[in-house]
């Protein structure tokens, strides 16, 4: 491998810390759809149906 001078190392080190956070992204939302049905399920059970 060659040797990569320090603005190449901050473009990829950029990259890598942009996908880290797009996976992160897609974790979160995952875990508060989850979240967010079992509330709108426990409030429902509790309150009854919303009002639109």
């Amino acid at each position: 491998m060659t040797g990569l001078c320090s603005s190449e190392i901050i473009f990829f080190t950029g990259m890598m810390l942009m996908a880290a956070a797009c996976v992160l992204a897609v974790i979160s939302i995952i875990i508060f759809r989850l979240t967010g049905k079992r509330l709108r399920e426990r409030l429902e059970q509790e309150y009854g149906e919303p009002r639109r």
